[in-house]
C-alpha cells in the first residue's frame, strides 16, 4: 500500500480550505469523508465479506493508478524486446518479397522507437496512443502481407510437377520464424489490453456502471474509493439519495460539507488534488452511487450531461456513476452513453465458490454439500440472504437437495419477520402472542408491497411508508 501524498491543505482542523479559489481537499479529510459515507451505507457495504473481482481494475485504472501504469510499461517493452527478436533476411529473396521483408523490418522499427518512447501521463487523452496504435497497424498489414506472399508461392511451388519441385527450391517461410511469432503475440497482448475494459478506463474519465438490485455496486464502489485512498490517490464517494433537491453543484458540496462554492472552484481543487498525488498525475475520482435512489426521476436525465462534460474539462478528474439497469434507458438518453466506459456488475459470477466459501464460514455454516445452482447466488446480497436464515436460532438445517429461489426467500423472509415481530413485542409471554405479532408484521409488510404496485416504483419516501405502516398496524 501506498504512503498518501502530502496534498496541500489550508489551515483548518479537518484538512479542507472551503475559501473560494483556495479551496484544497486533502487527504485526512477525505478520508474522514469516506468513514462517514461507510457508516450511511450501513449493510451495503460489507469488507468483512469482500471478494475480489475482477471489475474492481477497471476503477482503480480510471484513477491512473500506479499498478495499472506499470502493466501498461511492460506490454509496451515486451513489444521493444519483440521487435528486438525480429531478423527477416533479404539477400536470398525474390525482389518482391525482399520489399515486404524490409517493410515488416521497417514497421517494426517504426513501433519500437514509438514505444520506446511513449510515457502516457494521467492528463493525456486517448489521441495520445494513436501514433502507437498506427504503428501496429501498419506493422501487422506489413507482416500480413508478407505472409500472403509466402502462402502464395508455396501453393504454386506444391503445384508443380515433382520433378520440377525437386529442381526448384522450396520457397521460404520466414514469416512463421520465431521472432515474427513473438512480435505477432506481443502486439496482441497489448491491443488487447488497450481494448478491454481496464485499458479503456485507463485513459477514459467516465465509467457508467449498472446492475441488478443487489449485485454489490455500492459495495464495489465504496471498496474502490478505500482503494483510491489507501494507495495515495483522491476520491470521494456520493449517494444518489442525497441529490434531487435544488442545484447539482451545491447538491455536492452539500455531501462534502463544504459552503456552495461552485462547479470551477470545487473541480478546480479536485484537478489540483490529482495532478499532485504522483509524479505522473492520478486523477481525483468522484464515485456517484445509485442515480435511481435521487427523489426526482428525470433528476439525471438532465443532468448527469452537464456533470459528465464540465468533469471532462479537467484531465485529473474522472466520474464513475452508478444505477440499476432498469433504470439505465431513463438516463443515457441519445448518444450520451457513448461517452462512458459501460460496464455491467458480474455479482460473483466467476466468483461462486470463494464466496459461498468466504460467506458461509462468515456465518459460521458448514459447507454445503452441492454447489449453489440457483443463478442468484451470484448476487453479493442474495448469498447474504441464504445465509443469514440459515443462522438464525432454531433455523432448519441447511437442505441436502438443490432448493429454488422462492423457498430461500421465504424462509429467509419467515426468519426476518420473526426478528421484527420479537423487537415489536418484546415482553411477549406466549407464542400466541409471539404469533399475532408475526401477523400483523406480515400486513403492514404485504400493505408496503401492495402500496409499492399501485403507485409502479421500486421505492417510496419514510414519509409515505410510516403511513402505510400505521393503516396496517391499526
Amino acid at each position: 500500500m501506498t504512503s498518501s501524498p502530502n496534498w496541500p491543505s489550508r489551515s483548518t482542523e479537518d484538512g479542507v480550505g472551503s475559501g473560494g479559489a483556495n479551496l484544497v481537499l486533502g487527504h485526512d479529510w477525505l478520508e474522514d469523508h469516506y468513514q462517514q459515507q461507510v457508516a450511511a451505507a450501513s449493510e451495503k457495504y460489507r469488507p468483512d465479506l469482500q471478494v475480489d473481482i475482477p471489475i474492481q481494475e477497471d476503477l482503480v485504472a480510471l484513477g491512473f493508478d500506479q499498478t495499472i501504469q506499470t502493466a501498461f510499461n511492460r506490454l509496451l517493452r515486451d513489444v521493444v524486446s519483440a521487435v528486438a527478436d525480429v531478423r527477416v533476411w533479404t539477400t536470398d529473396a525474390d525482389g518482391a518479397a525482399a520489399a515486404l521483408y524490409q517493410a515488416v523490418q521497417g514497421t517494426a522499427a517504426a513501433l519500437r522507437g514509438t514505444a520506446e518512447t511513449l510515457a502516457i501521463q494521467a492528463d493525456d487523452k486517448q489521441a495520445a496512443l494513436d501514433p502507437m496504435l498506427a504503428r501496429i497497424d501498419a506493422c501487422r498489414k506489413a507482416i500480413y502481407a508478407a505472409e500472403e506472399h509466402e502462402r502464395e508461392r508455396q501453393a504454386a511451388w506444391r503445384k508443380l510437377p515433382a520433378d520440377e519441385r525437386k529442381e526448384a527450391r522450396e520457397p521460404s517461410d520466414r514469416m512463421s520464424g520465431y521472432g515474427i511469432r513473438g512480435l505477432r503475440t506481443a502486439m496482441g497482448a497489448l491491443a488487447s489490453w488497450l481494448n478491454s475494459s481496464v485499458g479503456r478506463s485507463f485513459l477514459r474519465q467516465t465509467y457508467f456502471l449498472t446492475g441488478q438490485a443487489g449485485s454489490g455496486k455500492t459495495h464495489l464502489l465504496l471498496d474502490a474509493t478505500r482503494r483510491a485512498l489507501g494507495a495515495g490517490r483522491p476520491a470521494v464517494f456520493l449517494a444518489g439519495a442525497q441529490f434531487g433537491q435544488g442545484n447539482l453543484w451545491a447538491s455536492i458540496a452539500d455531501q462534502l460539507g463544504l459552503e456552495a462554492v461552485g462547479k470551477d472552484v470545487l473541480l478546480e481543487s479536485m484537478d489540483a488534488a490529482g495532478e499532485a498525488a504522483s509524479t505522473s498525475g492520478n486523477r481525483f475520482v468522484i464515485f456517484i452511487d445509485a442515480l435511481n435512489e435521487t427523489t426526482l426521476a428525470d433528476f439525471w436525465r438532465v443532468h448527469l450531461p452537464a456533470l459528465r462534460t464540465a468533469v471532462e474539462r479537467y484531465p485529473h478528474v474522472a466520474l464513475v456513476v452508478s444505477c440499476r439497469d432498469t433504470y439505465r434507458e431513463l438516463v443515457l438518453e441519445g448518444a450520451e452513453g457513448s461517452h462512458y466506459v459501460r460496464r455491467s456488475h458480474p455479482g460473483f459470477a466467476d466468483r461462486e465458490v470463494e464466496a459461498t466459501q468466504k460467506y458461509f464460514a462468515h456465518y459460521r455454516l458448514p459447507a454445503p454439500k452441492i454447489p449453489l445452482l440457483t443463478p442468484e447466488f451470484t448476487l453479493p446480497l442474495f448469498l447474504r440472504l441464504y445465509c443469514e436464515s440459515l443462522s438464525q436460532p432454531g433455523a432448519d438445517p441447511i437442505p441436502d437437495g438443490h432448493q429454488g429461489r422462492v423457498a430461500i426467500f421465504e424462509r429467509y423472509l419467515a426468519a426476518k419477520i420473526a426478528t421484527v415481530a420479537r423487537r415489536f413485542r418484546p415482553g411477549a409471554t406466549s407464542s400466541y402472542e409471539l404469533d399475532a405479532a408475526r401477523t400483523l408484521v406480515r400486513r403492514v409488510l404485504d400493505g408496503l408491497l401492495d402500496e409499492l404496485s399501485r403507485v409502479g416504483q421500486e421505492s417510496m419516501s419514510a414519509e409515505a411508508a410510516e403511513a402505510v405502516a400505521r393503516t396496517g398496524a391499526g
